[in-house]
Order: C-alpha cells, then sequence, then structure tokens
C-alpha cells in the first residue's frame, strides 16, 4: 500500500493506514501507543530459526518473515472518549505501525527446528526397516536425537530414509562432530534422490551456518528438485528464500511460484506469507480479497500470526464502524493469546479497557490483568500499560516504585521510548535513591 493510498472504507476491506504519514495521522487522530513484537513470537512459527553447526546447533526463534521492528494497530485508531483518560493512555509508549505494514514484510528463510518427517517416504524402505524408522522419527520429532541414532544404527546404512534421518539425529546432538557426520549423511541421502534430504540440505547450503561452505545457487537447485517432487516444505523455504534474497536474486513471481505449491498442500505459514504478496501485488496481480482469504485459512490453521492479523484486521473494522461490535477480532486475538502471542493479549487489553464500548467487551480490569499476563512475557507495550496502572491505580493497588521497575524494562527492552523515559522522569522526582535503587533491581528481575 502506497503512502498515498485513500484508507479502504468497504466492509470487507482493511481499515489500514496509508492516506497520509504517520506523523500526520498522529495529530489528525489521536496518539496510538500499543505495539509489538514479533521477533520473540513463541507460537506455531515457532521452529523457524537461524543455526550454528560448529560448536553447538544454536536454535534462534525467528518471525517467518524476518526480524520484526515493532507491530500494533493502524492508527486510523480513534480513542474512545467515554473512557477516563488514564484509562485511554494506558500502554501508549511505541510508534504505530499497521497491519499493512505486517503484510508487507519480507520472509526470512530460516532452517526448521527439526524437520517433520515424512513417513510416506519409508514406503521405499523394506518391511524389516519400517517400524525402527517410525520409531526413530517419533524420537528425533519428540527432541531425542540420541534415542533415534541408536534405533538407527542397526538399519541397513545404504537406506537412503535411514541416511536422511540418520543425518538429521546427528545434526541435532550437540557435538560438532557429530553434526558434521549428520552433513555428510545428508549429503549421501540427497545423492541417491531422497527429497527431504536434498531440502535440509539446500536450506543449509543457502543459510551457510559456520563451518560449512555456503552454496546458494546449489541449495536452491536442491530445494526445487525437493519442491518440484512434492515437498511442501521445500516449496516453502524456496518461496521465501526468493522473496528475501536469500538465492542470490530477489524473484517474486518465483516466490510466488513456490509459495503458491506450498500453500496448495494446506501449509499455513505458506498461506500466510503469500498473503503478503497479493496484498502488496508483488509477483502477482494485487488483490487483497485474496490476500484475507489466504490470512483467514492460516489463521483457521492454527496460524498464530495470522490469526493475530486477522483479529487486528476485524479491530480495524470495528473502530472504522463496519462492525458492530469486536467479536470476531476477540475470538481470533483470543485463539492467538491460548498460542502464547504476547501482541494478541496486548491487542485483547486494549479492547478491554477502551475500544469495547461496553459489555462484555468492555471491562478495564480484565484487560488490565491481560497486560500483566504478557508484561511477564516481556512484551514491551504491556511492561508500559501495566506500569501505567500501576502509577494510576488502575485496576490494582497504585505502587510508584513498581510502576517505575515497570516502565524501565519497557525502555531497555524496547527502545527508545520517550513516553517511558518521560514516566521514568516524573516518578523519580517522588522517589527516593533507595526506591529508584529498588526499582531498577526489580526492573532487571522482570527481564530475567
Amino acid at each position: 500500500m502506497s503512502g498515498g493510498r485513500e484508507l479502504d472504507r468497504r466492509p470487507g476491506g482493511l481499515a489500514a493506514v496509508g492516506a497520509a504519514p504517520l506523523a500526520a495521522q498522529r495529530q489528525q487522530l489521536g496518539p496510538l501507543a500499543f505495539a509489538w513484537k514479533l521477533y520473540r513470537q513463541d507460537s506455531t512459527f515457532r521452529g523457524f530459526l537461524d543455526f550454528a553447526v560448529i560448536g553447538a546447533l544454536v536454535l534462534l526463534f525467528l518471525h517467518p518473515h524476518g526480524p520484526l521492528a515493532a507491530l500494533g494497530l493502524s492508527s486510523a485508531w480513534q480513542p474512545d472518549r467515554s473512557q477516563p483518560a488514564a484509562i485511554r493512555e494506558l500502554s501508549h509508549g511505541e510508534p504505530p505501525t499497521s497491519l499493512d505494514e505486517m503484510l508487507r514484510r519480507r520472509p526470512m528463510p530460516p532452517v526448521p527446528r527439526g524437520m517433520a518427517i515424512d513417513r510416506s517416504l519409508f514406503a521405499g524402505s523394506s518391511s524389516d526397516s519400517r517400524l525402527a524408522l517410525e520409531s526413530a522419527a517419533d524420537a528425533y520429532e519428540s527432541g531425542d536425537p540420541a534415542e533415534a541414532t541408536e534405533l538407527l544404527a542397526p538399519l541397513d546404512q545404504g537406506d537412503p530414509n535411514v541416511m536422511a534421518l540418520l543425518g538429521l539425529a546427528r545434526m541435532g546432538r550437540p557435538n560438532a562432530d557429530s553434526q558434521l557426520r549428520g552433513v555428510g549423511l545428508l549429503e549421501a541421502a540427497a545423492a541417491a534422490g531422497h527429497r527431504q534430504a536434498m531440502a535440509y540440505l539446500g536450506m543449509l547450503l543457502i543459510m551457510a551456518p559456520p563451518g560449512m561452505a555456503g552454496d546458494r545457487q546449489r541449495g536452491a537447485a536442491l530445494l526445487q528438485r525437493a519442491a518440484d517432487q512434492g515437498d511442501a516444505e521445500a516449496a516453502l523455504r524456496l518461496g521465501l528464500a526468493y522473496g528475501n534474497g536469500f538465492t542470490g536474486t530477489i524473484d517474486t513471481a518465483l516466490a510466488v511460484r513456490y509459495l503458491r505449491m506450498a500453500a496448495g498442500t494446506g501449509n499455513a505459514e505458506a498461506a500466510f506469507a503469500l498473503s503478503a504478496y497479493a496484498w502488496d501485488g508483488r509477483g502477482m496481480a494485487r488483490d487483497e480479497g485474496l490476500a484475507l482469504r489466504l490470512l483467514e485459512e492460516a489463521a483457521s490453521r492454527g496460524h498464530v500470526q495470522a490469526q493475530v492479523a486477522f483479529g487486528l484486521h476485524h479491530l480495524n473494522q470495528f473502530i472504522g464502524g463496519w462492525l458492530s461490535d469486536p467479536g470476531e477480532a476477540v475470538r481470533w486475538l483470543e485463539r492467538a493469546a491460548a498460542g502464547g502471542a504476547p501482541e494478541a493479549m496486548h491487542l485483547l487489553g486494549r479492547i478491554k479497557v477502551e475500544h469495547g464500548r461496553e459489555a462484555p467487551w468492555l471491562d478495564p480490569e480484565a484487560g488490565i490483568a491481560l497486560f500483566r499476563r504478557c508484561a511477564a512475557l516481556r512484551h514491551s507495550p504491556c511492561l508500559f500499560a501495566y506500569g501505567e496502572a500501576l502509577q494510576r491505580g488502575l485496576g490494582v493497588a497504585a505502587d510508584p516504585v513498581e510502576a517505575y521497575a515497570y516502565y524501565d524494562a519497557a525502555l531497555r527492552e524496547s527502545p527508545p521510548q520517550d513516553q517511558a523515559r518521560g514516566r521514568l522522569e516524573a516518578l523519580r522526582q517522588g522517589l527516593d535513591a533507595e526506591e529508584i535503587a529498588q526499582a531498577t533491581a526489580r526492573a532487571t528481575e522482570l527481564l530475567r
């Protein structure tokens, strides 16, 4: 969505930012200071990671669309003036962005933390081996590569299924020699035509972890061979890689091709990624309706980030007057919150303290409890919001020392934050040195 684009006011459209620069919109429509980070998101898209092969396999959970800055509700938000000013100010502290910006994030091609083994491939192994392969796959997928290695040891080491699964199991061991041997086994299995070995090896070559020489061209070729043989994970990773240039070049048409291939198998991550291309018109004709259908498909399949995005869409529709109540937003956000998404908890809290307008959606005490819950997850906007509640005694007993701690934690977790810094300065005037030291220590504790 370009900066000069009109807001979509249709009942099915995204009432999102885009008609004017953010600063002008904030001045015109009022501030919306709540934001959310997906870089530490831990839900259905957990398991996408960067890694290291030498020393230890270092797993870093990444948003499938890349390391994200703070994301939040559209600045097309209008404050509910029927609520006390103190309630309206809750969770201000980070600049607003929009669903539009969320969908335009470029995906990254991180390597999965433990591949879901395609057991249909075991049909190519002897009947005597299949039961052991199933047990080894169970052990590997449950996070026990050592047991998987032991179960595979007696089997035919020339069987591509054994080589591929043993290679994955060895790469999951905290031992550099074992991991390097795992790469060798994956090479052998890929050479024998095992498509999951091709997919994993292709991702390794593209990402080029420490201790392993990268080869983007060969990595992309391996992923393409696996995808063309029906490997949805390979198609997903190849689509993401083409979209972000990890193959050495950005090719949005190829990105869309492979994401469509993966989404056609029911892959929720691919549907979510493809929604960004449909919304933005990259590599395909712009189609907001398709983008929303893909978003709903991914959300319905349990993709937590898609649930947050779809809930945000419905919340924007409610705020814009196209929905009579925020029930649909609440439904999707509650599903995402149940999946552990702090940004969903934060959005639900905003509905409860401000946007709900009437019962049962308006429940400030429940909203503040949600802020406290996601503050425990080190979510900066919730740390700020709960600090605001503590400062003003909204739904909790007023406690300036504890409020200082939450503001301090919010500032440390997501600097710079002028509002949090301003709150700290104001509170500091009424606290003595001992109380400030106590609050500072408490902030450190909150971020552990």
